[in-house]
């Protein structure tokens, strides 16, 4: 094989690489406004209802900010006011096999003035979600803070969801982190040897044969 057919080969699978790569990279989905269903929990002696708006799926490391609409019931009967006082938010990773989930990111909302109703109370928040972690299956958890009452006594609450409250969506790899990167040289170099150990079956199958050779 002379020098210049060795530079079109090469070349010709460079050519098939970089399409390789342009192809997975349009395969990437775009993240979306999304509206997660409102659901609810009840813990610390309230029923909590609430729903999120967030764009998704995300890429790590990520900084996404998320609006939940929460409302909180006391179960008690004769409550005159309620009020909130801080909400904590948190993602969640399930592991494969379900069986637990992993801490991704969190944060708290202090208020600075309590939103406050009657028998219940409504406030919307918007919190910023940070972290580097990924996880196909994540979900967020909402823990709620506050306080209700009546003339004459007033009762404090901390309510709690479980791990997976709202969800699911993912999270992976953005294509300018590490992680994606080196993944995809090595899918590319992967693809490169299988291409190349085609290329080199093929030339030897087409070489003439001996009983071939000997008849010239």
């Amino acid at each position: 094989m002379n020098i210049s057919m060795l530079f079109k080969n090469e070349a010709h699978l460079m050519r098939k690489a970089v399409f390789v790569l342009i192809v997975a990279l349009l395969f990437i989905p775009s993240a979306a406004a999304l509206d997660f269903e409102e659901m609810s929990f009840s813990d610390g002696g309230v029923i909590v209802y609430a729903r999120a708006s967030a764009e998704v799926p995300w890429s790590a490391p990520f900084i996404e900010n998320v609006t939940f609409s929460i409302s909180v019931w006391p179960s008690s009967d004769g409550v005159a006011w309620t009020r909130i006082s801080s909400v904590l938010v948190a993602v969640h990773s399930a592991e494969p096999d379900g069986s637990s989930f992993s801490l991704i990111a969190s944060d708290v909302y202090d208020f600075s003035t309590f939103p406050e109703g009657g028998d219940h109370v409504n406030t919307t928040v918007t919190v910023t979600l940070a972290g580097s972690g990924i996880g196909s299956q994540s979900y967020f958890a909402v823990s709620v803070v506050g306080q209700y009452g009546n003339d004459t006594d007033t009762i404090s609450y901390t309510a709690s969801s479980s791990e997976n409250f709202l969800g699911p969506f993912s999270i992976s790899y953005s294509p300018t982190s590490p992680q994606f990167l080196f993944g995809m040289a090595v899918t590319i170099v992967f693809i490169m040897v299988i291409v190349l150990v085609m290329w080199g079956t093929s030339r030897i199958s087409k070489r003439p044969g001996r009983e071939a050779l000997l008849k010239e």
